[in-house]
C-alpha cells in the first residue's frame, strides 16, 4: 500500500530556485520537489496554490522508488505524503473538483488508491492487474471514475498478448465495468467532453477512438490522418467546446523512427488540420479561462525542438516558450499558473492576465544541479 509520510519522517522545502529569464520576460522557476523525475501533477481546485505531484528516484539496475508529494504556495514548498511499494511508479493523480479533500492516485502496476483527507492517508480501492496509465474523473459528474491501461498475458509463442482497456465505476456503483477498446493494445490517455454527457475520446497505440455512451463501446476516428506513428502521445480537449481536440502522435517505443505528427479538429473528429510547427507532442493543455490559448510540450525524444510552445489561436499556429524537454504540462483552473514536469522537477510560469496575448521569449529550463541519495 501507499506508505504514510511518517515512515520516512520527511518534510522537504527545496529552495534551489532556477530563474530562466530576466525580470519582465518569461520566467520559469523551480523549487523541487526533491526527486529525480517528476511525472503527473494535479492541482487542488479549491486552493490553486496547492499541488500534488508523483515522482520517482532511479537507483540503477531497474531499481525505482515512487513518491507522492504535496506542493504548497504554488510548489515553493514540498512535503512528502507517501511512498509507493518498491518498484511501483505513480502514473496518474486526480483531485475531485466537487470535494477537493478526495485525491486519487494510480500506480503503474494497476493499483488505484484514494485519499479522503488531502493525501494524508491512502486506501487501496482496486487492483486492476494491468499496466495502468490514467485515472480520470468525469467533469460533469466527478463521482464517475475511469481508469485506462493495458492488460497483457504471455501468449503461446512466448510473446505478450495485450489488450487496451478502459474501466469505469459510476456514482454509487460497487463494481467496475471493463471494456476493450477496439484493436488497441494500450489505452494511454482519455479525455471527456465537458458538455455532452457520455462523450469520450481515448488515445491508444493504434490511434484515436471515440465513445458516445460513456465508454460502453468504441469506434476509431481519424483513420485518414497521414501519420507514420499510430501511437497517440498527447490528447487534450477544449474545456468549453468538446468538439475541439488536439492530438499528437509519436512512436516513443522506437525513437529512431522518423515520425511525429500533431492534428487539430474543431468538429469532433470529422475533419482535421495538420499542426506543422513541431513534431509529436508529449502534452497539450488548453487554458480553461481562455481556450484560444493552448500550450504544448515536446519531450526528450526531439532534443532539437523547443520544449514548450504556446498558441493564441486555438492551436493553429505556435510560438516558442522554452528550449528544454518537458514531459507534461498542467494549468490551474484560473489559467494563471502553468506547470511543466521535467527531469529536473516542477517548473512554473506565471501567465499574463486572462485574455492578454501571450508573448514569451525563449528561455531554457536550467535547474540547479543536485545529487540524490537513497532515502532511508
Amino acid at each position: 500500500m501507499l506508505g504514510r509520510r511518517s515512515r520516512l519522517g520527511f518534510f522537504a522545502v527545496f529552495a534551489a530556485v532556477s530563474r530562466l529569464a530576466s525580470a519582465g520576460e518569461g520566467i520559469w522557476t523551480t523549487f523541487g520537489p526533491p526527486v529525480q523525475y517528476v511525472g503527473p501533477i494535479a492541482i487542488d481546485p479549491a486552493d490553486l496554490s496547492t499541488l500534488y505531484a508523483g515522482g520517482y528516484d532511479y537507483y540503477g539496475e531497474n531499481q525505482f522508488q515512487g513518491y507522492v508529494f504535496k506542493g504548497l504556495n504554488r510548489g515553493h514548498e514540498w512535503r512528502l505524503l507517501a511512498t509507493a511499494p518498491s518498484g511501483a511508479l505513480v502514473s496518474s493523480l486526480a483531485v475531485d473538483p466537487s470535494s477537493s479533500n478526495v485525491v486519487w492516485g494510480l500506480l503503474g502496476s494497476g493499483d488505484l488508491y484514494r485519499s479522503t483527507n488531502y493525501g494524508e492517508s491512502w486506501s487501496l480501492i482496486h487492483s486492476f492487474g494491468l499496466s495502468a496509465s490514467e485515472v480520470v474523473l468525469d467533469p460533469t459528474n466527478p463521482k464517475t471514475v475511469y481508469v485506462t491501461g493495458s492488460s497483457c498475458h504471455l501468449g503461446p509463442d512466448g510473446g505478450y498478448d495485450c489488450v487496451g482497456k478502459v474501466f469505469r465505476q459510476g456514482q454509487g456503483a460497487s463494481q467496475w465495468a471493463e471494456v476493450d477498446v477496439g484493436s488497441a493494445r494500450w489505452v494511454r490517455s482519455l479525455v471527456i467532453d465537458p458538455v455532452a454527457t457520455g462523450l469520450l475520446y481515448a488515445g491508444t497505440d493504434v490511434g484515436l477512438f471515440k465513445s458516445v455512451n460513456a465508454g460502453q463501446s468504441w469506434r476509431p476516428i481519424g483513420q485518414a490522418l497521414e501519420t507514420g506513428c499510430p501511437l497517440v502521445s498527447a490528447l487534450a480537449i477544449d474545456p468549453r467546446d468538446g468538439r475541439t481536440l488536439l492530438v499528437g502522435f509519436y512512436e516513443f517505443f522506437h525513437p529512431w523512427y522518423d515520425c511525429g505528427e500533431n492534428f487539430l479538429t474543431r468538429d469532433g473528429g470529422s475533419t482535421w488540420q495538420t499542426v506543422t510547427d513541431f513534431p509529436g507532442a508529449a502534452s497539450f493543455v488548453f487554458d480553461p479561462a481562455n481556450p484560444s490559448t493552448v500550450y504544448a510540450s515536446v519531450g526528450r525524444s526531439f532534443p532539437e525542438t523547443s520544449a514548450v510552445l504556446v498558441s493564441v489561436d486555438g492551436g493553429s499556429t505556435w510560438e516558442e516558450m522554452s528550449a528544454q524537454p518537458a514531459e507534461s504540462l498542467t494549468i490551474d483552473s484560473s489559467g494563471s499558473q502553468l506547470y511543466a514536469s521535467t527531469l529536473a522537477g516542477v517548473f512554473d510560469y506565471e501567465v499574463p492576465s486572462p485574455g492578454a496575448r501571450v508573448v514569451i521569449p525563449r528561455a531554457r529550463l536550467r535547474p540547479t544541479p543536485r545529487t540524490l541519495e537513497r532515502r532511508p
